[in-house]
């Protein structure tokens, strides 16, 4: 089972849940259903980001005045959460950084210079994070939006992850997994490169490290703050037409039309998977130099006008789906969780 801890012990030394050679070759396939094609998207598609469509839910604000264990717990009540005295803080004035543009406080997270160690060592992941179910009884469409600082000078190395969505088990693929659960979340690559990371059942082979989709669709820039939506409409159940969708700082990037995030409809949207680390574990290429990142204006919609569907977007005029605009491009295996 996923090594996590729970709020009460989060202050104590943990290393991020990291996968095993043996746990990876154990995560779920699917052979009912075909391998998820990425769709890319116009950005004159009509394909508004998913806040405007959408009833707000949710919009924790932690106090920078308090600890920081304390401050997540009352801001997002989750319900395990890993290292947060080690790696995150709450503060009002990011380090030598412009303030939130959204005048509220920022979640800091910090990566140590080489945390343990020597050069080749495998070391505990450097970050933190929380799981923190957000939709009372779960939903089947939502939407999450926040904002992102990548400071100057910040080392990009071999990438890292970024928060998103997740139902169920929160598959990650870090240990045996059931199929009752997914993952969606950004994440950056080397040299900046924006991706979108998916544990989903119809990911293929590639799945178990996570299907790396959308790279190169944009880049993220540092001194300045991006803000990102990330859209989820559950498939329905023996189907391939879950819906995945990002946009970063109002532009379309990603829309996927025919995922299969589920098999059961057990299995609903339930949060906000809040894990921020380093894809490479190893001292001296993880984090060669002390990194930080910035994380703020943190918001969840559910319900509203509806998830903008093929259908949907027939109705309203704006085009099937599969016309002027839309190619198809082969999703790529991630990291290893």
């Amino acid at each position: 089972m996923r090594r996590r801890l729970v709020l009460a012990a989060a202050a104590a030394t943990v290393a991020l849940p990291a996968a095993t050679a043996g746990a990876a070759t154990s995560y779920p396939e699917s052979t009912d259903y075909p391998i998820t094609n990425l769709r890319a998207t116009d950005p004159q598609s009509g394909l508004t980001p998913c806040s405007t469509r959408y009833e707000q839910v949710a919009h924790p604000v932690p106090e920078a005045d308090k600890p920081v264990e304390e401050a997540i717990k009352q801001a997002f009540n989750p319900s395990q959460a890993w290292a947060l005295g080690e790696t995150l803080a709450v503060v009002t004035e990011p380090e030598g950084d412009p303030l939130d543009p959204a005048d509220q406080p920022v979640i800091r997270v910090k990566f140590p210079q080489n945390p343990t160690g020597t050069a080749g060592d495998v070391a505990p992941r450097a970050g933190g994070g929380f799981l923190a179910p957000m939709f009372e009884g779960g939903a089947d469409r939502a939407c999450l939006h926040y904002k992102v600082r990548f400071p100057d000078a910040f080392g990009f190395t071999n990438g890292g992850r970024l928060p998103g969505l997740y139902g169920g088990s929160a598959t990650t693929g870090a240990n045996e997994q059931e199929s009752g659960g997914f993952t969606l979340r950004t994440a950056w690559r080397e040299d900046g490169q924006g991706e979108l990371v998916e544990y989903i059942v119809n990911g293929g082979a590639d799945a178990r490290y996570g299907l790396s989709v959308g790279s190169d669709r944009w880049m993220w820039d540092t001194g300045r703050w991006h803000t990102v939506e990330q859209e989820v409409v559950l498939n329905e159940p023996g189907k391939p037409d879950g819906i995945a969708r990002v946009w970063v700082d109002g532009q379309p990037m990603v829309e996927q039309t025919d995922i299969v995030f589920r098999q059961s409809g057990d299995t609903m949207i339930d949060g906000l998977l809040f894990e921020v680390f380093f894809d490479d574990r190893k001292a001296n290429i993880s984090t060669p130099e002390e990194e930080r990142l910035y994380f703020t204006d943190i918001r969840l919609y559910a319900g509203g006008t509806g998830g903008q569907t093929a259908e949907e977007r027939k109705q309203w005029g704006e085009g099937d789906g599969e016309g002027s605009g839309y190619g198809q491009e082969t999703p790529q295996g991630g990291g290893d969780d």
